[in-house]
């Protein structure tokens, strides 16, 4: 009745009979007025009361329309199904037109398996006969009303009782409304001819519930079933023996889309045999003049290049790096990080990148983990970099000249078996883990790179990614192996004039982030011609705003698979503007998503993506366990190759479409990515359970204010809290105590993981809710989280967190304050002169925007500090770290200090007394990424 009242027509029954010439249909309607006062159903209205909907059967007769001829038939049958059969109206009709009997009625009144017993008795009466006996329809309405309702509903919860929510939820009002009506006639099946037809639909409902399952990835599915209501038992109490079935283990893919996805992924790119520094030198031979890499700090051709590279590689060799031996580079953007990686790869060793803003445990950690015994520095890292390894060598104009010439050429001791790249990448184990590349894994993936975006010589290609993204590789050997020229902006121009740099650079190809093109626009980059956006979903926008003006790719790939596995190429008019596209350098399988990876998934379910080919890496350094779990052997159901490949497990989830692309859909672990960079959440809770100050932890992102924040949920170990709520808020009188425990907390994450792994969200309660495992409820916390307004949060914290703030005093500092007050989207009583840029929400993608808006450049690109963090910084004996005058340092920096002299006249030698290392909190605050703070300091230095 509810839908008949929304619309019209809806759940009415029409049937039209055709009387033959023998039939009297005057006895006809006598027996149907009979039928009708026998069955109180038939009379029986619905009406609204304040007791609910109710029942009235009413008294009067059933009469039968006799209407004349000129009533066309197919009018009236319009007329009766559009009248309004609701509330309060006769629910049952009939009528004759020329010897056509019409009945109409409504569901809410009879069923089809009511129709069989309505003809049997009204040809009953017809002919004479009593009709049969049967139990009145109140009957069952009593049955209905005396069910216990607490009984039926502790039956129905501990049925459904750890089944999944359905997602999303439907908002109440919701009414589904079908646009379309699809017919399927089966001709055919494999149902064994001992399954009788009364037993066919239950195999029709287990297919589509297995089909459903599939598409909903879940084991637990609903749907509706209209049942009769009379099945009898089906006598099998007493047999003897297992009878159970479970449907998930019956296969899901058809034969169809068997072959399809076969078909799309029978070709594999063929592996490239060869090393990148191989290919690099044989391109220098080519073109030895040709530029190959304009930098902010100098410019090389290829000839010049490949001498650097070869004579370091020497001096590296010397030094003791063969095959097996990894060096690790400490870098900011330059020109010399292009001739240290070369150099590595000469020399025999892997290369493994390390972010200078890493904190100093970070970049120990990993050292360590990589067995490394040298690390190849710029000058600026050089200072927090000594105690790393036992072999520093700096890298610049000095060393690299006093390097001694090559007589003839190297030795090649290098094969393409060899490691060319170990990136570390975050682990859930709460140790980064090192993927380890080699060097035909990237030759592979790069040549089929090369042809899918045509490089070449003429293509000026944009290093901005950072050189421990894997996107970097395809920056740099993307240029430099197919005879394009690298342009590297420095630190400040990337954050500060990117766009200028493009086009003065004259740059053609460029690697973004959906983050980063947001800064952007096609009217600041008229040289751009291509460019791929990696490392984030991209929305259906960018394809409209860049897809005019240059050639778009949307590319996906994990570091695991070498640099990129597919790309789609975006128009305006690309209908699924969010594909990752087709495979270009693999073979790219979907299996059913339950950890299960012998069954491939059919066509248009959600999966886990696997890749199979020659870019996938060789497994993580030192860690069985965790490359036994991701880099598995061939599955059964994979197409025999001539060379087996490995594939890995990218827990990424994604579906086919059926042209053979594929859709992007999400991660089914705890793994996330802020600001292109990606990391388990696991790493991170391990970091902070590691910390004395908290009890429990809880980590996840969410969307605030469009920006993805990471949130970290925490119960703290100390606080002698009044009450132990779940989930509760901590009160507004513990804030000044648990500001100092977040402050400590803040700080022990920040020391210890990069800044893009820092919260900047922090929530505290009194108490995390748990499983009957003893393990916290993370499905729990999850809905709480998301049901958590988070709007005044982020104020309220930074309120705590910060001490008394001073205002602004400079007009610089306000011209700062007003910046970051738009940009961040805070009030400017929130921003003082301690305030950190970082702690306030912000990143390298938003301290862009902040130096876009400074006209004074000094201002836009202050580095993080703050008059707390010095204050609080362990005091350094004056004799500690002396740089003494017998060891080159002084004159590595002197050409340093001799630069920054000219913009301040403090730094020039004459008025320098002495030079210390700098402590690691130092070297962490002045590190190149991780923030912007508006800071002012008064007062002696010694006090």
């Amino acid at each position: 009745m509810a839908e008949s009242t929304i619309r019209t027509g809806a759940s009415v029954f029409q049937y039209v009979f055709s009387f033959a010439p023998s039939v009297d249909v005057d006895r006809v309607c006598a027996a149907l007025q009979t039928v009708v006062s026998l069955n109180a159903i038939l009379r029986t209205r619905l009406v609204d009361s304040r007791l609910g909907i109710l029942q009235v059967v009413t008294k009067g007769a059933h009469c039968t329309q006799r209407l004349s001829g000129d009533v066309q038939l197919e009018k009236y049958k319009r007329d009766e199904k559009n009248k309004a059969l609701v509330l309060g109206v006769p629910l049952f009709h009939s009528a004759i037109i020329d010897r056509k009997w019409v009945l109409t009625m409504h569901h809410a009144i009879m069923d089809h398996s009511s129709l069989t017993f309505l003809f049997r008795d009204l040809l009953s009466i017809y002919h004479g006969h009593a009709p049969e006996m049967r139990a009145p329809f109140k009957k069952f309405a009593e049955y209905c009303l005396n069910i216990d309702e607490t009984a039926a509903k502790f039956f129905w919860s501990s049925r459904f009782k750890g089944t999944p929510a359905i997602f999303p939820k439907v908002e109440p009002g919701y009414a589904p409304n079908a646009t379309q009506k699809v017919t399927l006639k089966i001709t055919s099946t494999r149902i064994g001819v001992e399954v009788s037809l009364a037993h066919i639909p239950s195999f029709i409902e287990a297919a589509w519930a297995l089909t459903a399952g599939a598409y909903a990835n879940s084991e637990s599915v609903a749907f509706g079933q209209v049942l009769s209501g009379r099945t009898p038992g089906l006598g099998l109490e007493t047999t003897l023996g297992p009878m159970i079935a479970i449907l998930v283990q019956l296969p899901l893919l058809n034969p169809r889309d068997r072959s399809e996805i076969l078909q799309w992924n029978k070709q594999l790119p063929e592996t490239v045999e060869r090393c990148i520094h191989e290919l690099f030198s044989a391109r220098a031979r080519e073109q030895p003049d040709a530029v190959a890499v304009e930098a902010w700090d100098g410019h090389l051709s290829y000839l010049e290049l490949d001498e650097m590279s070869d004579r370091l590689a020497q001096e590296l060799r010397r030094r003791g790096v063969s095959p097996r031996n990894p060096v690790a580079f400490i870098f900011e953007k330059s020109h010399w990080t292009i001739v240290a990686i070369f150099a590595i790869m000469k020399a025999g060793g892997a290369c493994v990148p390390i972010h200078p803003a890493n904190p100093y445990a970070r970049k120990a950690a990993i050292i360590s983990s990589a067995h490394i015994n040298i690390i190849l520095v710029s000058s600026a890292q050089l200072a927090s970099s000594v105690d790393l390894a036992p072999s520093i060598f700096v890298v610049n104009t000095e060393s690299i000249s006093g390097l001694s010439d090559i007589t003839g050429s190297l030795d090649e001791t290098c094969s393409p078996g060899d490691l060319a790249y170990i990136m570390f990448t975050s682990g859930s184990m709460g140790s980064p883990k090192g993927v380890m590349l080699e060097h035909r894994c990237l030759v592979s993936s790069l040549s089929s790179l090369a042809q899918k975006f045509t490089w070449q010589p003429g293509c000026r290609m944009l290093q901005f990614a950072a050189h421990v993204w894997d996107i970097s590789m395809g920056e740099i050997f993307g240029a430099l192996l197919f005879g394009g020229c690298l342009c590297i902006p420095s630190d400040e121009e990337r954050e500060s004039g990117l766009a200028k740099f493009i086009t003065s650079s004259k740059v053609n190809w460029a690697w973004f982030t959906p983050t980063v093109l947001r800064t952007l626009s096609p009217e600041e980059l008229p040289s751009l011609q291509s460019m791929i956006s990696a490392g984030e979903p991209i929305g259906s926008d960018f394809a409209k705003t860049w897809g005019r003006a240059l050639r778009l790719f949307n590319g996906w790939g994990p570091c695991e698979a070498s640099i990129l596995s597919s790309v789609a190429e975006l128009t305006p008019e690309s209908r699924d503007p969010e594909s990752i596209g087709t495979p270009v350098s693999c073979a790219m399988w979907i299996v059913k998503y339950s950890g299960n990876t012998n069954e491939l998934a059919p066509i248009g379910v959600i999966g886990e993506t696997l890749v199979e080919g020659p870019g996938v890496a060789r497994g993580y350094l030192d860690d069985p366990v965790r490359t036994a779990a991701s880099f598995i052997p061939t599955p059964a159901w994979a197409p025999s190759r001539a060379k087996p490949k490995h594939f890995y497990r990218t827990g990424d989830l994604a579906k086919y479409q059926s042209d053979g692309s594929i859709s992007f859909v999400g991660r089914q672990d705890s793994q996330v990515k802020i600001r292109g960079q990606r990391f388990e959440l696991g790493e991170l809770e391990n970091v902070l359970d590691s910390c004395g100050e908290v009890r429990d932890v809880f980590t996840a992102t969410k969307i605030l204010k469009g920006r993805t924040e990471l949130v970290a949920v925490v119960v703290l170990a100390k606080p002698q809290l009044s009450s132990r709520a779940v989930l509760k808020d901590v009160s507004n009188g513990y804030a000044e105590i648990t500001s100092q425990h977040l402050r400590t907390i803040r700080s022990y994450v920040r020391d210890r993981l990069p800044s893009y792994m820092v919260p900047t969200v922090w929530l505290t309660v009194e108490q995390m809710p748990r499983a009957a495992s003893g393990k916290l409820d993370r499905v729990a916390i999850s809905s709480w989280l998301k049901a958590k307004d988070l709007s005044s949060v982020r104020s309220a914290m930074d309120s705590q967190l910060a001490t008394t703030l001073t205002p602004p005093s400079t007009s610089e500092e306000k011209l700062l304050q007003s910046v970051w007050s738009s940009v961040l989207d805070l009030p400017e009583g929130q921003i003082g002169r301690e305030s950190s840029f970082m702690q306030l929400g912000g990143d390298s993608i938003l301290a862009m925007q902040v130096a876009s808006r400074c006209p004074v450049a000094e201002l836009s690109l202050f580095k993080e500090a703050s008059s707390d963090g010095v204050a609080s910084s362990n005091a350094i004996p004056e004799d500690d770290h002396l740089i003494e005058p017998a060891i080159a340092i002084p004159s590595v920096l002197d050409s340093r200090l001799s630069k920054l002299g000219h913009s301040n006249p403090f730094l020039r030698i004459e008025n320098i007394e002495r030079i210390f290392t700098a402590t690691d909190a130092q070297a962490y605050m002045l590190a190149v990424d991780p923030a912007l703070t508006l800071h002012g300091y008064e007062g002696p230095a010694n006090k």
